[in-house]
């Protein structure tokens, strides 16, 4: 199945799967592919993209280090650059997400031991190889009462907050497995803020999504009492982040447990929506301004069962990948 969507340009998306594949897919009905095995199975697939020019993207891949890809301008074809390394006591890349001032491309990088790293590469050069890349601070966001069983500390997934858009210092919100939504400092390498998005949580968080100073948060939901979308509100003058709204995102009320699986954002006529793939194979499509526990509307995906779904949004357009390659477009 499919763990991370990213994409390219306007019509192209990348999609990264736990038995090592990276594909390349084009928007439209004919959905022509290019894949390649990225790395191996024993490493949990390619759980990470990130897209850093038009040409070149970052994957994960072992517990050693990250692959540079380079794209041709057709996208037929996808070439290793090479492997940008790391200690390895950060293990394997989760989540990334990334930007640019001055010259200088600035990556932030979640890991599977909880740590967070910040890199740095010049973009003078036209394309940039593995030895471009420094790495400029390494966070430790780990917690010593995680909310899952399992002790797992994998940060999940990573926002870059609109707060010093322009400008060299920005801050990115991260969201972990240990349950913790933090606040960091890109270019001083600090943590600002972090807080338990659940104290009586019995799993961790799967995906978080950011729009403006909302943030979306997605978890296992453990019992009927429980919930598996969560709904904050960040302050960039203290970054405390507030807790607004829960929600269970979930049709079969006798499930055990149903997970939201991955959350994004996209902005319409009508407002700003957030949308929500969960564990029973369902689009959850939820407007920003007017959460009320109620969803706009939702989206069967009856092809993928009982699954949940890698989601990327761009102008309009939806991927939604588990197994199958499913694409909607706004309306």
């Amino acid at each position: 199945m499919a763990q991370a969507a990213q994409w390219i340009d306007d019509e192209h998306y990348a999609v990264g799967r736990w038995n090592g594949v990276l594909s390349i897919v084009k928007f439209g009905k004919t959905v022509p592919t290019v894949d390649i095995r990225a790395n191996l199975p024993d490493f949990e697939g390619v759980q990470m993209i990130e897209t850093l020019s038009s040409n070149q993207i970052l994957t994960s891949g072992d517990n050693k280090g990250m692959l540079l890809w380079d794209l041709c301008p057709e996208r037929k074809t996808l070439t290793l650059s090479g492997e940008i390394a790391f200690d390895s006591k950060f293990g394997v890349a989760n989540s990334s997400s990334t930007y640019v001032y001055d010259s200088i491309c600035y990556v932030i990088v979640g890991h599977a031991s909880g740590w967070l790293t910040i890199w740095t590469a010049t973009t003078s050069n036209e394309s940039l190889g593995p030895g471009d890349f420094k790495l400029l601070h390494s966070v430790d966001l780990t917690s010593d009462k995680p909310t899952n069983p399992w002790k797992m500390q994998n940060i999940r997934a990573i926002a870059l907050h609109d707060s010093g858009e322009g400008t060299g210092n920005r801050y990115v919100l991260t969201g972990s497995e240990n349950g913790l939504i933090c606040v960091v400092s890109v270019v001083t390498g600090s943590l600002v803020s972090s807080t338990v998005y659940n104290e009586k949580a019995e799993r961790g968080i799967n995906t978080i999504s950011l729009a403006g100073n909302d943030l979306a948060v997605g978890n296992c939901a453990v019992g009927n009492n429980d919930f598996n979308f969560w709904y904050y509100s960040v302050n960039p003058a203290d970054w405390s982040v507030t807790f607004t709204q829960s929600i269970n995102l979930v049709k079969d009320k006798t499930l055990l447990q149903s997970f939201c699986f991955d959350i994004v954002w996209a902005t319409h006529e009508l407002g700003v929506y957030f949308i929500a793939s969960t564990e029973e194979g369902i689009l959850w499509i939820l407007k920003k301004d007017s959460l009320k526990g109620k969803f706009v509307e939702s989206i069967s995906q009856k092809e993928n069962g009982h699954l949940g779904s890698a989601l990327c949004y761009r102008s309009g357009k939806l991927a939604a990948t588990a197994y199958d390659l499913i694409q909607f477009r706004a309306g």
